[in-house]
């Protein structure tokens, strides 16, 4: 039981896919996630499901979010933008491009994943893509960055002693100011267009 715990998650802005390992995720075609127990936290198999808020500009604002996913289409589906591929729409780039976005869901550990981390077990967080500068952060304690969008970022829960029985919480914090690698608005997910730098995403 080397790895106990897979996520994977998406988080718009562009959230691709997050999984716990004890959890593999289903739509992965590349380097299959393994443990003996894989927890999905995508939309769809989560049923704590995720919510997206914004700071600074016109924040604070809260909505409901995909993952995976990306936050345009977040704030389309919530009534806040137009089709950004309509007309004019996209340059009323206010909501998702002066304020910082942070992606949120929780997860449960039960007291029989806290016996098997304290017997020399890991739970790791995987993220399969994140677009792109944010912070992730669980149970108020920073994991690390992602600033790259073509990497996969997977993180200890285990070795770091996060992990508590109930209720855990994970957040992913897209920062406008972040230092990135690669291109920030490459053609992901429902984001099909846009200048560079515009938009955010989790997968």
């Amino acid at each position: 039981m080397r790895e106990m715990a897979a996520y994977k998650t998406l988080l718009p802005l562009l959230v691709a896919t997050v999984t716990i390992s004890i959890c593999a995720g289903a739509g992965l075609r590349d380097h299959h996630i393994e443990g003996d127990s894989i927890i999905s936290l995508d939309t769809a198999d989560n049923a704590n499901g995720w919510t997206a808020t914004a700071s600074g500009g016109r924040g604070p604002l809260r909505i409901n979010a995909t993952v995976p996913g990306d936050l345009i289409t977040d704030l389309q589906v919530a009534g806040l933008i137009g089709d950004p591929l309509y007309e004019l729409n996209w340059k009323n780039a206010t909501l998702w491009d002066t304020m910082d976005w942070t992606y949120t869901t929780t997860f449960d550990v039960n007291e029989e994943m806290l016996a098997a981390v304290a017997a020399g077990d890991d739970v790791l967080l995987v993220f399969d893509g994140i677009k792109m500068g944010a912070t992730i952060v669980v149970n108020d304690v920073t994991l690390g960055q992602a600033t790259d969008e073509f990497l996969r970022y997977d993180f200890s829960l285990g070795s770091s002693g996060v992990l508590r029985a109930g209720i855990n919480t994970v957040s992913v914090t897209f920062t406008r100011q972040m230092a990135v690698l690669g291109r920030f608005m490459a053609s992901v997910s429902a984001c099909k267009r846009g200048r560079e730098g515009s938009t955010r995403n989790i997968s």
